[in-house]
Parts: C-alpha cells; sequence; structure tokens
C-alpha cells in the first residue's frame, strides 16, 4: 500500500499508468489522499489507512458478499489496469481516493460484481 499526501509521495511510483492517473488527482491532495491499493494488501490494511473498509457499507453496516451489500463509495471508475474508487467522508467534501491495483486481492470480486 503506498499512501499520498503530498506530491513528493508520488516520486517512487514506476508503473507509468498509476503515474499518470496519480499526476491528474495531485491537485485533490487537499481534500484527499491518494491510497493506492495493490494485491498483497489485506483489508486490516485498509482499514488501517483509510478508517473504513470498502467491504462494508458505511452507512447500513451491511458488509459483502450479503446479496444486500451497496458500496458506499460515490465514484467507480475504470481505468486500464486500475479502479478508481473516491468516497466523500465529510461534510466539507473531503474523503478519501483509492486506486485499487486490478486482480486478485481482497476486493476483487466485490468491484467485479459492483463495477457501475
Amino acid at each position: 500500500m503506498h499512501i499520498i499526501t503530498q506530491p513528493a509521495d508520488a516520486e517512487a511510483i514506476t508503473d507509468p499508468i498509476l503515474m499518470a492517473l496519480v499526476n491528474e488527482r495531485i491537485p485533490l491532495l487537499d481534500l484527499a489522499p491518494i491510497v493506492i491499493v495493490e494485491a498483497d494488501d489485506t483489508e486490516a490494511d485498509i482499514i488501517n489507512a483509510i478508517g473504513f473498509s470498502p467491504l462494508v457499507n458505511r452507512v447500513d453496516d451491511i458488509a459483502y458478499p450479503s446479496p444486500e451489500f451497496v458500496p458506499s463509495w460515490e465514484v467507480i471508475e475504470q481505468h486500464h489496469s486500475w479502479t478508481e474508487l473516491i468516497y466523500v467522508t465529510a461534510d466539507d467534501g473531503s474523503g478519501v481516493i483509492m486506486l485499487v491495483a486490478k486482480g486478485n486481492h481482497v476486493l476483487s470480486d466485490m468491484l467485479n460484481e459492483h463495477q457501475t
């Protein structure tokens, strides 16, 4: 997991697609850190980084894989080898931007089922 809170934090990124995505979002760092979730990151890692699990709805606490589960992100967008999730967590519009590597990891099944 890589957490970007200032532009210099992005300097270690070597994936050109990811770097382009991050660079487009650098102006939003005043409102939201950018959290890069990769294949070896666990749900506990994500909770430690952002304070909640994408696998649990933040309003009703229904967890994936319940059939009643509805993701609580505001935006989901597919980008080549990355999925972007945007969560607004405060009334001032601040929140978190997650860039999740596509592949086999803790969020894969949920993202595949809830892509739109």
